[in-house]
């Protein structure tokens, strides 16, 4: 599986145009030969590879990890996109948008993407093939070809984190009786829905599908959605013990949905008499909560 604990994302993108166009005394001329760089940071942020990350998931993009960058005019018309490769050097002219000193917007996206219609590009996070499961984009930023000196771009998770920690009661279980704990979370929808030009998650699609996992400590990227009939089934040898999220509560609340960009931790406690859930939160990437139960071997 894919993942760790959430905090809100906030990734600064900078695009840096070197060198501002000469003008004569009647019209202003605008090469597009300038030179841009794309600088980042990762505020609070786990992703399973690339970018560079700390133990709370703070990080940044280095040399080699790619963005997808989408240009639009103001109107937010989309226009093409282009691959942006940390550690090279790109040229406005590189882009060819053959708008010089218009006025434009860019969005972004990570991992790199082809994505023929960004407006409806859907991300499945079943696909083993991909990098991660989970998505960073960044909402559209304004600026001006040729012209721009820096964008900032900040980049958020549009999926959603479900944490699931066993805790062993430490008298009739042990840390090493639940290392062969299969956890398993099924009847999600697996297909996001997003608009890459507005980096926002529109709906869910797919079959019903399921994740497993291994260990005392499980992370699953989910589409953001209602809870509806998921569960999240932990079998610890021949015993197992079903969770349905629609009775969890965050609070004195039943938790209802996933949300983009935030965390839920279902803690449960083993025992040779239960299974016992002993907190939910919501944490950061954004805390949605926590939930408490208890398993009876």
């Amino acid at each position: 599986m894919r993942e760790k604990s959430i905090k809100c994302v906030c990734l600064g993108l900078g695009l840096n145009l070197c060198g501002l166009a000469a003008c004569s005394s009647q019209e202003e001329t605008l090469p597009d030969n300038q030179p841009f760089l794309i600088t980042s940071s990762i505020q609070g942020v786990s992703l399973s590879r690339a970018p560079h990350l700390d133990a709370s998931g703070k990080g940044k993009f280095t040399d080699g990890d790619v963005n997808t960058l989408f240009f639009m005019g103001k109107d937010g018309r989309f226009i093409k996109d282009f691959s942006y490769t940390y550690g090279h050097t790109y040229y406005w002219n590189d882009v060819q948008l053959k708008e010089v000193g218009q006025e434009l917007k860019v969005s972004a996206c990570y991992p790199t993407v082809a994505a023929p219609n960004p407006a409806a590009f859907s991300w499945d996070v079943t696909d083993t093939s991909a990098a991660t499961a989970d998505f960073l984009a960044a909402a559209p930023a304004t600026v001006q070809e040729g012209v721009t000196i820096q964008v900032p771009l900040q980049f958020t998770h549009l999926m959603h984190r479900f944490i699931v920690q066993l805790q062993a009661d430490g008298t009739t279980v042990s840390d090493g009786d639940l290392a062969k704990t299969q956890v398993t979370i099924s009847s999600f929808l697996p297909q996001a829905q997003i608009n890459l030009l507005t980096a926002t998650v529109q709906g869910v699609a797919g079959l019903p599908a399921q994740l497993h996992t291994q260990g005392t400590e499980a992370h699953f990227i989910l589409p953001p959605q209602a809870v509806g009939n998921i569960e999240v089934k932990i079998a610890v040898g021949e015993r197992t013990q079903n969770f349905r999220l629609s009775d969890l509560k965050v609070g004195d609340s039943p938790l209802t949905t996933l949300e983009s960009g935030k965390a839920f931790t279902l803690a449960v406690k083993v025992s040779k008499n239960s299974f016992s859930i002993t907190g939910q939160s919501i944490g950061p990437w954004g805390n949605q909560g926590e939930a408490n139960g208890e398993i009876i071997l």
